[in-house]
This record gives C-alpha cells, sequence and structure tokens, in this order.
C-alpha cells in the first residue's frame, strides 16, 4: 500500500482535489496512515477499514479506477469483481493478476512497481477515455464468460461429462 500512497501523492500534486480510498485491515495500517499523513495527505487519504461486500460493490460502481498493487497475488476476486462493474483497472504485473488481466487489453498492468511507474499508470488510464472504455468493456465480457455462476456451471457440467459418459448430452 505505500507504493500507491506514494503514487498518490504524486497526482495529488498535479490534482489536489482527488482522492485515495483504501479498504481493507491489517497490519499496516497505521504506518500507511502515518506515511499519508507525513506526505500531507490527510484529508485525501481514506482508510476505511473492513468493510462489507456491499459496501465494496457500491464504492467501486462510484470510483474512476481501482488499482492492486501487490507484490504477490493468488486469485484476487476484486479484480472480477471491478470487471464485472466496469471499473478500469490498474495493477502490477505479478503472477494471479495477470492471469486476470491482459496489459492494455483487459487493464493496464505495470511491470516495475514504482510510485511514478503507478501514477503514470493510473493517470494514463483515467486520461485516455477511448482506451479505457475498449478496455471496460473487454474486461466485462471476459469476467461474465469465465466467471459468471453459468459459465461456472457450464464449466463443471463439461468436466463431468468429460468423466462421467452419462453426463454427456444433459443439461
Amino acid at each position: 500500500m505505500d507504493l500507491l500512497v506514494q503514487a498518490f501523492y504524486l497526482l495529488h500534486k498535479k490534482n489536489p482535489h482527488i482522492n485515495l480510498y483504501l479498504l481493507g485491515d491489517g497490519e499496516e495500517r497505521q504506518r500507511i496512515k502515518e506515511l499519508a499523513n507525513n506526505l500531507g495527505l490527510t484529508e485525501s487519504v481514506h482508510l476505511l477499514g473492513f468493510v462489507d461486500r456491499p459496501t465494496v460493490l457500491k464504492m467501486m460502481k462510484h470510483s474512476d479506477v481501482l488499482v492492486l498493487c501487490s507484490k504477490i497475488e493468488g486469485n484476487p476476486r476484486v479484480l472480477i469483481e471491478a470487471m464485472m462493474c466496469k471499473i478500469p483497472i490498474v495493477a502490477t504485473n505479478v503472477p494471479g493478476i495477470r492471469d486476470i488481466v491482459q496489459h492494455k487489453k483487459t487493464g493496464f498492468l505495470v511491470n516495475h512497481p514504482k510510485p511514478e511507474e503507478l501514477a503514470y499508470a493510473i493517470e494514463y488510464v483515467l486520461k485516455n477515455e477511448r482506451l479505457s472504455t475498449a478496455m471496460v468493456n473487454r474486461a466485462y465480457i471476459f469476467a461474465k464468460q469465465n466467471f459468471s455462476k453459468e459459465s461456472a456451471k457450464q464449466k463443471i457440467h463439461e468436466d463431468l461429462a468429460s468423466l462421467l459418459p452419462k453426463y454427456q448430452g444433459t443439461e
């Protein structure tokens, strides 16, 4: 999160009216709060802590971009949720994330996680509306085809049909 706060600082210098909302809780919270204070971002960085799923989705729908700058990820559900909410994604190019996000197709991946690179990517996505719109539309289709209830049901049925002949030709 310190990477994101530092990138936000660079963006905030250009546009002091922007805000950063950090959802989730953990041992880094106090350190992130101190970093935001030291950078003069007390009024613009909002550490919301743990929030329930409906609140996460509501906040996503009102966001301009979702940023996930992890060093390592498994299968980040938040990216799929952002895709389904048609929110542009900026994320680090690490395993788990790059399995879901394709650079400049379904989101924007940052190869070198430095504050300047992340700030550039966020600004690029926000300023390039045509690219951003195309990415969110492709991301939505990708998420719907691969992660919706219907697609999951279809994949399970196909797996069962390949293993058990009695499932072939049934719905």
